[in-house]
């Protein structure tokens, strides 16, 4: 079973994605400043905090606000490789929770993705 399903599309500079399923365990229910870590190394992180984002060194899967869980997220980064670094770090997070036995802290982790790169 998929606990989070995301696609990732890379296009030169422009990173989109799109939550396509996450299991409700992996979700913030909390308020801000709360946040649920579900994976991190030593500059990127995926996090439940509000809504989904993408942000330099985060993704930001479904959290608090309901309402934006099906949006479509987009960032514009000043360089191709800080995009491409983006994308492997993520999906390297992703793979990493993947391999893992279940968190206890924040109850679960096994997150797939589905990736399309495009360059």
């Amino acid at each position: 079973m998929e606990r989070l399903k995301v696609q990732i599309l890379q296009l030169e500079c422009v990173v989109v994605a799109k939550v396509l399923h996450q299991d409700e365990s992996l979700r913030n229910t909390s308020a801000y400043p709360n946040i649920k870590v579900l994976a991190e190394n030593e500059t990127f992180k995926i996090i439940s905090e509000e809504v989904p984002a993408i942000l330099p060194q985060e993704l930001r899967v479904r959290g608090e606000y309901r309402k934006y869980d099906e949006d479509i997220i987009v960032l514009y980064f000043y360089d191709e490789d800080k995009a491409t670094e983006w994308c492997k770090n993520i999906t390297g997070l992703i793979t990493k929770i993947n391999s893992e036995p279940i968190d206890e802290l924040c109850e679960a982790p096994s997150i797939k993705t589905k990736e399309w790169l495009a360059k």
